[in-house]
């Protein structure tokens, strides 16, 4: 008799204790998180502040101005890190020019399209309903750089460089996300104004939202 009541009290307390387990998944196991994985195809824009280097004559002056464009990518899940591949490309109107400039007269910088190709890697800070990334970013860069002098005509270039940055994104249930990101870039370009080659540098800051429609 002594030996079943032990052998019935033991039975008790295995039940006791996998009962919460099994009501509540995952209870001695990582928390259930968001599935992110999937491609995504959005909408972003955002402001960019920039300072503008130019070699000819020790020309600096600042840019700024508005960007406005498309997303697509892909995010691999691992629970709760999520890693995956972004591009991005944007109409832009980023300009700013400078009064005297070594090639005569003002000069003038603007961007007039600006895109990336960039990885991410985050980590979910949010529930198995509603995902909260917090990311970094970061890969290659180009923009469509037009410069201009009163003294040296016109020349469009390509810059291209790199980027880095971060941000967060969050969902809204199943099938899309918002996200506020900061962006870093540098460009260099070559460009050829009264007959004088020069390298011309871009150092700029973006700062954008943007909405995801995931499939």
């Amino acid at each position: 008799m002594k030996k079943l009541l032990i052998a019935g009290a033991a039975a008790f307390a295995c039940a006791v204790i996998a009962g919460p387990a099994s009501a509540e998944d995952n209870t001695f196991g990582p928390e259930p998180s968001f599935d992110w994985s999937g491609f995504y195809l959005g909408l972003q824009g955002g402001y960019a502040w920039s300072e503008d280097d130019w070699e000819v004559g020790n020309v600096s002056f600042d840019s700024d101005g508005m960007l406005l464009g498309g997303t697509a990518g892909f995010n691999g899940d691992t629970g709760s890190w999520v890693f995956g591949a972004e591009a991005d490309i944007s109409w832009a109107d980023v300009s700013g020019e400078q009064s005297g400039c070594g090639i005569g007269g003002a000069c003038e910088t603007k961007m007039e399209y600006f895109g990336t190709f960039r990885g991410r890697l985050g980590y979910d800070l949010g529930s198995v309903d509603q995902g909260l990334l917090v990311y970094g970013t970061g890969g290659i860069a180009m923009g469509g750089l037009n410069y201009k002098s009163a003294g040296g005509g016109e020349d469009f270039n390509t810059g291209t460089g790199w980027v880095l940055g971060g941000g967060v994104e969050t969902t809204f249930g199943e099938t899309s996300s918002a996200k506020l990101e900061y962006l870093h870039y540098e460009l260099e370009a070559d460009a050829t104004l009264s007959t004088a080659a020069f390298n011309p540098n871009t150092k700029g800051d973006i700062v954008r939202a943007g909405y995801n429609f995931r499939f």
